[in-house]
């Protein structure tokens, strides 16, 4: 059993880590068949007692264990005789870069063994974990150009469709999140925001029922013909064909409700234009019936808008028979499509009551632009904070020649690592222009030397 990378440049990275000048080779290996691995989702790589191992724990130890975050050895050993008893090879896990922990290497075939040149990375011993555990950072890593390098690699993967040598059955998928399957964890999320979200705390009950699904569900999987007991839906490019549809839509629509640039006119004009928007979203679902109910704030004559919006992408799914990981999948597109079209049927009536809606012969400015932009402002940030999609997360305004755009991530830490706080995770962590050139630090923290 041993850790694998799917590239060599990841790899290459651990050689300067933890190996000596002489001491780099690389193997390359050839799958024979596809492998059966259980993917955790997650920083799940990311050696800190925060949560990010929590879901591993269950299967390693039985319960959660932040004390022996660091003890690689033991877990991989446990994981695979957990693991072979269920048929799988190994493990893949993320954080910088996506790893496999593979337990059985009969399936593979050496292709080559490369022995490389490599200079260590200059790392105190004493920011090294010790033997026997494997040698991993205990601290933030200065930002380098080793590890800059590093970061553009795996930068490669933070977007869809990532990682592609990874096929996820998503048919099978275990959620921590299903209260059905571990009711205890609605007590210990509760007050808290999803950053610090973690299953310390889960009871025993339902860390064994949880694992038990979980064989059930490896269990199911054709493996031989690589074929789901499912349905044969491809619910990857269901799910993200939701973001691509509201993902650009939502964030030119703050944009233009947010905007204070004279540019944009107006207030009045950014009201008709984001009002446009809005019922480009809404109008597929605007039967011939449908008739407002004059200035009355009641939006009830709106209902069947709503509706049919919130069940357009999973109408035809729940037709068929699904297994019970789909149906939480097509439950989360429900509840995800039910909350988006909520507010947007609202934020669209709201125009309509102003008379802003050609659908009804009308085509009136708003009687008080300036208000109805600052409700809408209200309407859609909660809401993009609720959804809080990935798309959205990037730097802005974008990086400049010799920059990229980074979000903190285990295990490097960029700037005074000598702070008291210092640490890898901030309390909201946000992407920031990072310089690639030396000194090795975000791009406005530059301009104020």
């Amino acid at each position: 059993m041993e850790w694998v990378a799917f590239d060599p440049e990841a790899s290459y990275i651990f050689c300067k880590l933890y190996g000596q000048s002489q001491s780099c080779w690389l193997h390359t290996f050839r799958v024979e068949r596809f492998l059966r691995i259980l993917y955790f989702d997650g920083s799940s790589a990311a050696k800190i007692g925060d949560g990010a191992m929590d879901s591993q724990d269950i299967l390693t130890w039985g319960e959660i264990k932040p004390d022996l975050v660091r003890e690689e050895g033991t877990r991989i050993r446990k994981l695979c005789e957990w693991g072979a008893k269920v048929g799988l090879d190994g493990f893949v896990r993320t954080a910088s870069i996506s790893e496999m922990m593979l337990c059985d290497f009969s399936p593979l075939q050496l292709i080559s063994s490369r022995h490389i040149k490599s200079t260590p990375l200059a790392i105190p011993a004493k920011d090294i974990s010790p033997a026997p555990t494997p040698r991993t950072p205990i601290g933030p890593l200065p930002i380098t150009s080793n590890s800059i390098d590093f970061l553009k690699i795996s930068g490669r993967f933070d977007h869809y469709p990532g990682m592609i040598q990874v096929q996820l059955d998503l048919a099978h998928l275990v959620s921590l999140y299903d209260e059905k399957l571990a009711p205890s964890l609605s007590t210990v999320r509760e007050g808290k925001p999803r950053l610090r979200h973690r299953l310390l705390g889960m009871s025993q009950e339902d860390i064994l029922r949880v694992k038990l699904h979980l064989e059930e569900q490896i269990a199911e999987v054709a493996w031989s013909s690589l074929e789901c007991a499912g349905n044969h839906l491809d619910w990857s490019t269901h799910l993200h064909s939701i973001v691509d549809l509201y993902g650009d839509t939502f964030e030119d629509l703050w944009h233009i409700i947010n905007s204070t640039t004279i540019s944009l006119s107006p207030a009045d004009v950014r009201a008709e234009n984001a009002f446009r928007m809005i019922e480009s979203i809404v109008r597929p679902f605007v039967f011939h019936s449908v008739s407002p109910t004059g200035m009355s704030p009641d939006i009830a004559w709106a209902s069947s808008v709503f509706k049919e919006c919130a069940l357009s992408h999973t109408s035809a799914v729940s037709a068929i028979l699904l297994t019970n990981s789909e149906e939480l999948l097509r439950n989360a597109i429900e509840g995800t499509t039910r909350e988006l079209c909520r507010v947007m049927t609202k934020m669209w009536t709201d125009g309509v009551r102003e008379g802003m809606s050609p659908l009804f012969g009308s085509t009136h400015k708003p009687e008080d632009a300036t208000l109805l932009l600052d409700t809408w402002k209200v309407d859609l940030g909660n809401l993009m904070d609720w959804l809080d999609w990935g798309t959205w997360m990037r730097c802005r305004p974008a990086c400049k020649q010799l920059e990229f755009c980074y979000l903190p991530a285990w295990p490097f830490g960029v700037g005074n690592l000598s702070r008291p706080a210092a640490g890898w995770h901030e309390h909201n962590p946000q992407p920031r222009c990072l310089r690639k050139i030396p000194p090795f630090i975000y791009a406005d923290d530059f301009l104020k030397l």
